[in-house]
């Protein structure tokens, strides 16, 4: 489809781990324009949300288990909000196996995130500062990690958790707010096609192997 690496790096982060937050975050390692992070979250949820729609029509055409779809909800929905919403419309085991399986691709993005800053930095960097090891680490990376372990492991008071995550997504509002601010609208249609059709196309890929693999493995 000849779209530009950065849009094709976002798009494939936010549509293999977890939606905007994914993407928003490779954005900040690889340096992404604001029109290619807007670019890659506004097509990629529009997809998902025909994901939430559609989706559960699957578990009635192709006579599958709730165990079932909840793994190909899990392993193909955009977003974690949207694993939800497509899922327990099903029912309950579907949903809670696909929660399951969306947190552990969402447990893939500190080591996609190292990996790709790493390599990012290490190109961009000349043989003078290549050794220094902290150009290669993303150091919010280590925050996410740091912050994982802290919230499972009991320290903070559950009240206190409802409180820093109701922080966390007025926050993260106000940053995909200052995305928005600056970005055009001709800038979004230059490759809103070709955006439109990587997503769908990589949503349909997921969907298809996923069901090869309920199926190899006698799911």
């Amino acid at each position: 489809l000849k779209l530009d690496k950065s849009v094709s790096i976002l798009v494939a982060t936010g549509n293999s781990i977890c939606g905007n937050s994914a993407i928003a975050a490779m954005a900040s390692v690889i340096k992404s324009p604001s029109s290619h992070v807007a670019s890659a979250i506004s097509f990629s949820a529009t997809i998902g949300l025909l994901q939430v729609i559609f989706l559960p029509f699957l578990f009635v055409i192709i006579s599958i288990t709730e165990f079932q779809y909840g793994i190909i909800a899990g392993l193909s929905v955009y977003a974690v909000p949207q694993v939800v919403a497509a899922s327990f419309v099903v029912g309950s085991e579907a949903g809670l196996i696909a929660t399951q399986v969306k947190l552990l691709r969402v447990l893939m993005l500190g080591p996609l995130i190292l990996v790709v800053g790493f390599f990012s930095n290490k190109n961009n960097e000349n043989i003078f500062t290549r050794n220094k090891i902290g150009t290669y680490i993303p150091w919010f990376v280590i925050g996410f990690i740091f912050a994982s372990i802290i919230g499972t492991s009991g320290i903070i008071p559950e009240n206190l958790i409802k409180y820093i995550n109701d922080l966390s997504k007025i926050l993260f509002s106000i940053s995909m707010a200052g995305i928005g601010l600056t970005v055009a609208f001709k800038d979004l249609k230059v490759s809103a096609v070709k955006i439109s059709i990587a997503v769908l196309i990589s949503s349909l890929l997921m969907i298809i192997f996923a069901i090869i693999g309920i199926s190899v493995f006698n799911l």
